[in-house]
């Protein structure tokens, strides 16, 4: 199944024009909104085992957020590494 893969302080992926880390498995895909073109980071997670196995390699918590809750609205889940405080 494929997902969004954002991180909770928007620092991992988002940093200027180069994302510091991405995680092993994960694709950058470019998508067009109303500003123009813009990168969003996915995974592709097929098995529990295989989201077990993903959460050991970030070592932080994960947060995953169906669709319908998703500020994508794209129809696809999304996965939060949970690597900041937010209120």
């Amino acid at each position: 199944m494929k997902f969004h893969l954002i991180d909770t302080d928007m620092k991992l992926f988002c940093k200027g024009d180069q994302p510091k880390e991405v995680p092993e498995g994960a694709y950058f895909e470019w998508k067009r909104d109303k500003g123009g073109y813009k990168k969003e980071l996915y995974i592709n997670i097929n098995t529990a085992e295989d989201l077990l196995d993903f959460a050991k390699r970030v070592d932080e918590e994960l947060i995953i957020i169906p669709p319908e809750e998703s500020y994508f609205r794209d129809c696809i889940p999304a996965i939060e590494i949970y690597n900041n405080y937010r209120e």
